[in-house]
């Protein structure tokens, strides 16, 4: 696949992979054209149970 100026890529989850936590690191890497690791800052998350549409069943 050629990706050029302005292409977008997007990344999923895989199948296993619990939730992020603050602290945690994210990492992208694709060949030939670098790496992005952002961190998790959790200092301002709601708690999934406070987040809109939450079942609380």
């Amino acid at each position: 696949m050629t990706l050029h100026p302005g292409d977008v890529t997007a990344t999923g989850t895989p199948a296993g992979v619990g939730p992020l936590s603050d602290g945690d690191r994210v990492v992208v890497e694709i060949e030939k054209i670098g790496r992005l690791e952002v961190g998790v800052d959790g200092s301002r998350a709601t708690p999934y149970p406070s987040r809109p549409g939450h079942s609380r069943d």
